[in-house]
């Protein structure tokens, strides 16, 4: 472990070594730590570069870069200390999400290019850009990490197109070129989610479509040059395509990507213990920081010769070093780890309220192997004069700020777990009351015992609360609400889900029957062993005298949520020829086939009578259809059928 740092927990581990969240012992806030793994502490080449580069690094101050505070090295291992990030990567809203939307990417995208060309003017290329190095905060705000940990044995993520060197090979702009492609590749990956292919101006949308023609050109030429060039080439293309708030939209969709993801921030996890100045969390380590247990549970160093530079160490990370390099730089994640999981630590650290009143951290002096055969910090006061740590307020006393929740809200909730945002005016103690309810009416519903936890530490939360239901029953809707209220008060805040079960199993039929039958409308009644869903089919059927039933019409419905139904069911009647018999019928199955089997049912209708002859033989009015008997001859009716043929 770091002295005068208290390891909480372990964050994650990546291509550049394992991660841990840990505070400083001066204050309680929080902070991230590197321990480097032995492939990039034991290269003299990366050390040698590292080193050159750490002065700018700590120097380097811009709102889209994770900040460094310092740098760690002893001859059997390093350490970097740098600013928390309480977010997540951008790979890891990709694999859930799988892309963003433009105006999102396109404010991830702007935002990363400020923080290159911070970096590009302070002469540092990062070298690996690429998602798992972008960290985005439940705001929407971006933040890049891992300036220079590129790993020394790999490629880089996005090679720069032949006939262009590749950043082995890099030209003397320091690798400038092979982040803006590497930063128009990531842009690609949030609108695709995938990295750029053969087909990928195809896939982007036409508004972006030359942005990134420009950003992956073959031709050098044909690229920005500078990531200052990029952002205006971008802004004029968001601000044809999306209009002037295309940024403040875009940050809000990254928000609410981020946000649903809090249970992978750094600070989601177990809250830590107490902490004080003197005492280390139960657990922790030296990290192979020439650390041993000393009595009383203390620390004593490893028997070791000390330059004389260093019987009176600056600061408390100093104190613990044999004949070793101090430097600064920043802590963050180069490669996912070897199962492809991204690491989870990310942004702005949680401040104690004496520091969140007072303003931004003082910059650290950076101490070089030169500059500590000196004494003297290569920036910062004399040796003799100690430096502050970023975490230490300034003694100047400041003005009380009154401690208040300002906003409260619940930015998520699924109907089982929800995300409550809090922001308060300090980091003092905001004790929160989470309460949940169901019913199967909005406005009737059963509340759930309430819970209760408190936050500190912070200014701004982003905190997952959960609650065990019931599963509702097959196919039956209920309503879920959380309700969030704070202390000190913050107005209350409310979210309603809808939840359905699940689709309930086909049952069997048990019964079919038909209940009555007219020939023209009827009712039957279908019983099941459940609520499922059952399709009921009803044939109308004709026949006239002997001859066969044919089919006249169809119907079909699908019954659900009981296990007995009575079902009506008709047709327009039947025209019958005066003097005829037509025996009309209904046919009523269902699926799956009832056990008694489908059900039949007929009946048997005569059309009107047929009109009679009038004595005059004339037609009478209005019955066209009926013809004049034949005269009366006299004749017998043998005679008369005669006489016809």
């Amino acid at each position: 472990m770091v002295p005068g740092y208290h390891e909480v927990r372990r964050l994650g581990t990546g291509g550049a070594g394992r991660v841990v969240l840990a505070t400083y012992a001066a204050t309680g806030a929080y902070v991230a730590i590197r321990f480097l793994r032995p492939l990039l502490w034991a290269d003299p080449g990366f050390l040698a570069r590292f080193r050159e580069e750490a002065g700018r690094l700590v120097e380097l101050e811009s709102p889209h870069v994770v900040r460094l505070h310092e740098y760690v090295e002893t001859p059997t291992s390093a350490a970097l200390v740098m600013e928390l990030v309480d977010g997540v990567s951008l790979r890891t809203i990709l694999t859930e999400r799988g892309t963003t939307s433009p105006e999102a990417a396109l404010a991830l995208l702007r935002g990363s290019l400020l923080g290159l060309a911070a970096a590009h003017d302070a002469g540092i290329a990062h070298r690996a850009y690429r998602p798992e190095n972008v960290l985005v905060q439940a705001d929407g705000a971006g933040k890049i990490a891992d300036f220079g940990l590129a790993l020394p044995e790999g490629p880089p993520p996005y090679p720069l197109p032949a006939p262009v060197p590749t950043v082995a090979e890099a030209p003397p702009d320091g690798g400038v070129a092979a982040d803006l492609y590497a930063a128009t590749c990531v842009f690609v990956e949030c609108l695709t989610g995938r990295p750029p292919e053969d087909d990928t101006l195809r896939k982007v949308p036409g508004s972006v479509r030359e942005l990134v023609a420009d950003g992956l050109s073959p031709d050098p030429a044909a690229r920005p040059a500078t990531a200052r060039d990029f952002i205006e080439a971008l802004e004029r293309a968001a601000g044809a395509a999306y209009g002037a708030e295309w940024e403040k939209r875009g940050r809000r969709h990254l928000a609410e990507l981020a946000t649903p993801l809090a249970l992978h921030f750094p600070l989601a996890g177990p809250a830590p213990g107490p902490r004080t100045r003197n005492a280390r969390p139960p657990g922790a380590r030296s990290a192979g920081l020439g650390l041993l247990p000393g009595r009383g549970g203390g620390e004593r160093r490893r028997p070791r010769t000390r330059p004389a530079h260093l019987a009176r160490p600056r600061f408390a990370v100093i104190a613990a070093l044999a004949a070793a390099a101090v430097t600064t730089i920043v802590l963050t994640s180069d490669r996912g780890p070897a199962d492809g999981s991204p690491d989870t630590f990310l942004a702005t650290p949680p401040r104690s309220p004496e520091t969140e009143a007072a303003g931004p951290p003082p910059t650290l002096p950076v101490r070089t192997p030169e500059t500590a055969n000196t004494g003297q910090a290569a920036t910062g006061p004399p040796a003799e004069k100690p430096a502050q740590n970023p975490a230490v307020a300034p003694t100047k006393a400041a003005s009380p700020v009154a401690h208040r929740v300002g906003s409260l809200r619940v930015s998520g909730f699924d109907g089982v777990r929800g995300t409550i945002a809090v922001a308060a005016s300090t980091g003092g103690k905001v004790t929160v009351t989470a309460g949940f309810a169901e019913g199967r009416s909005r406005d009737h519903l059963a509340a759930a015992p309430p819970q209760t936890f408190t936050l500190s530490g912070s200014t701004a939360y982003a905190t997952v609360v959960t609650n065990t239901f019931a599963p509702p029953p097959c196919e039956v809707t209920v309503y879920r609400r959380l309700t969030v209220t704070t202390v000190p008060g913050g107005g209350t805040a409310s979210r309603t889900a809808t939840v359905r079960g699940p689709a309930c199993a086909a049952p069997a039929v048990l019964e079919v029957r038909v209940l009555s039958w007219n020939g023209s409308a009827g009712t039957a009644r279908v019983t099941t062993d459940g609520p499922g869903p059952v399709r009921l089919g009803v044939s109308f059927t004709r026949r006239e005298g002997d001859g066969p039933a044919r089919t006249v019409h169809t119907d079909t419905r699908t019954l659900k949520g009981r296990t007995t139904y009575t079902v009506e069911f008709g047709r327009a009647p039947e025209a019958i020829t005066c003097g005829d018999r037509a025996h009309l019928g209904v046919l009523v199955s269902t699926v799956r086939a009832a056990a008694t089997g489908p059900q039949i049912s007929e009946a048997a209708l005569d059309g009107p009578a047929c009109p009679q002859p009038s004595p005059t033989g004339v037609q009478p009015s209005g019955d066209p259809g009926t013809a004049a008997p034949p005269e009366d001859t006299g004749a017998s009716p043998a005679q008369d059928r005669a006489l016809a043929e």
